[in-house]
């Protein structure tokens, strides 16, 4: 048999062996390479990226944890984990741990964590189990997040809700809110107070049912309060409980909620004894202008600083022959001849005044004074009694 036909050995030539170890290399150089830019980028996250073994032991974390907690990362390999949770929280983080392991669920949990100086900041953690490949635990990995602004900001955002919560509930006007369809999310405890609703009687129902604006006094126009711009004062009538109307002065104001709903808020103060008494001041100053305009006697209002009339009644035609505007502006004392003056001064005595025409005539004089803000008022009434003491002087004849 020839050496050809003898069974021979397969050979691996050279250049396939360089080839798979050239390969080899580069996948080698791609694999570290993918390893430096993702040990870079979790690096270099805001957050800390961290693992631990099922005993909670630091296994890794990124270098963020130098600038959230000021440990260097080689400080907390191998430390466990928990012994740095605030006391108040720990017990409870380690249930949330223990809850996720044993029921595969994901975690995250939010408790305050002692930074290196000995202050505590508030992290937020998401994690989950690490598997092997026969789906065994191995392991732990958590983002964790420093919340501590946020935290902060919260904690402000509730105080600040709560100090204006307290304030709503505790003013004397109504306060509501509403949403875009009307109807009521929101009331303080003032709409038992004044117009004897609970929440439940309200809360869902359109405002409109419970009110309507008011231009005028027979008005029923219900205006533009809830819109999305919010609304200037607007006066309203709201049916009382018991079926009674009482006044208000009302002002709207929108805002978007979190949510992205709008909301209107509505403050209500009851002006219903306030608009009962300009009611009567009211009829009592068309009483008075009644009893002014129609009196007998002449009625006159003196200036007592510039000594000017600024105001009489019609009579002062009658008597004196002058019209009412007229008579305004003129100085009150050109109407005595000057020998009269002194007993002008002396209310009750009876004087003369000119007429237009400069004839005297003999009136009665009644004085008061009032005053108009800082402003003194002498009213004057003139008794005409020229007849009565022309029968005087018959008598006496």
């Amino acid at each position: 048999m020839s050496q050809s036909e003898k069974g021979t050995v397969p050979t691996v030539s050279s250049e396939t062996l360089e080839e798979r170890l050239n390969k080899a290399e580069q996948k080698n150089k791609i694999l570290l390479q993918n390893e430096t830019r993702l040990r870079q980028m979790i690096d270099n996250l805001a957050d800390i990226i961290a693992t631990f073994d099922m005993q909670a032991r630091f296994t890794y974390i990124s270098s963020s944890c130098t600038r959230l907690l000021g440990y260097q990362p080689e400080e907390l390999i191998g430390q466990w984990a928990p012994g740095l949770i605030h006391s108040d929280q720990r017990e409870q983080t380690i249930q949330s741990i223990t809850a996720m392991v044993l029921l595969g669920l994901e975690l995250e949990v939010r408790f305050q964590y002692q930074h290196k100086d000995g202050s505590y900041c508030w992290l937020e953690a998401v994690g989950r189990c690490l598997l092997d490949e026969h789906g065994k635990e191995t392991g732990i990995i958590m983002g964790i997040r420093d919340i501590s602004v946020r935290r902060q900001t919260e904690e402000d955002l509730r105080t600040s809700e709560e100090r204006y919560r307290r304030l709503v509930e505790n003013i004397n006007d109504l306060v509501c809110e509403v949403d875009e369809k009307a109807c009521f999310t929101y009331l303080n405890s003032q709409f038992k107070t004044i117009l004897g609703y609970e929440n439940d009687d309200l809360i869902g129902r359109n405002v409109y049912e419970l009110g309507e604006r008011s231009t005028d006094e027979s008005s029923s126009d219900k205006g533009d309060l809830i819109n999305e711009k919010g609304s200037p004062q607007q006066v309203w009538r709201c049916k009382h409980k018991n079926g009674e109307w009482r006044w208000f002065e009302c002002r709207s104001a929108s805002y978007i909620k979190a949510s992205g709903e709008r909301s209107i808020v509505v403050a209500a103060r009851d002006i219903t004894e306030k608009r009962r008494i300009t009611e009567e001041i009211q009829e009592s100053q068309r009483l008075f202008t009644g009893l002014f305009n129609n009196a007998l006697h002449v009625i006159l209002w003196v200036d007592m600083v510039t000594d000017k009339i600024i105001n009489c009644n019609p009579a002062v035609e009658n008597l004196l022959g002058y019209s009412s505007d007229e008579m305004l502006g003129r100085f009150y004392s050109d109407l005595y001849p000057a020998d009269q003056l002194d007993k002008v001064r002396n209310s009750g005595d009876d004087v003369e005044v000119l007429h237009r025409s400069g004839r005297p005539i003999a009136v009665r004089l009644l004085k008061t004074v009032f005053y108009r803000g800082e402003r003194s008022i002498l009213q004057v009434i003139l008794h005409d009694v020229s007849v009565q003491k022309q029968n005087e002087a018959r008598f006496l004849r």
